[in-house]
């Protein structure tokens, strides 16, 4: 999975994208897990749910339900499997191990609403995020 930086002056952006709106939303997580120092091979699944206003919100809520997991310490993630998803509610399951010496090369504090946009793009779906640092 690929991403790319987006510039900001004081928060990290990037830009995804999906074939479908779940490998989108799984490719986001992937790309949010990066500024980590690593994954631990799964040990542990953890089903979640999370619901949104839309396409966007959800994402945001998403993502951020990812953070609160790994900053817990209760998951790092490994993987990212997403059963249900329609524009305001995504239930998934989560692998991973609970977080040990895991840790943030960049300290991410939250996902953020700044300039968030989900949108369909070359046949396939594309996001931008942005994350508070």
């Amino acid at each position: 999975m690929e991403f790319e930086l987006l510039a900001h002056t004081a928060d990290v952006g990037f830009r995804v994208r999906g074939a479908t709106l779940p490998e989108l939303f799984e490719n986001a997580a992937r790309a949010l897990m990066s500024f980590t120092t690593g994954q631990a091979a799964p040990e542990v699944r953890r089903a979640v749910e999370v619901r949104g206003e839309d396409y966007p919100s959800l994402l945001v809520a998403w993502l951020n339900e990812v953070l609160y997991l790994f900053d817990s310490g209760e998951l790092a993630p490994a993987s990212f499997h997403i059963h249900t998803l329609d524009s305001t509610r995504l239930t998934a399951t989560l692998e991973g191990s609970p977080r040990r010496g895991e840790s943030w090369r960049l300290i991410v504090k939250a996902v953020t609403y700044h300039q968030i946009e989900v949108k369909e793009a070359d046949g396939g779906w594309e996001a931008a995020v942005y994350l508070d640092v």
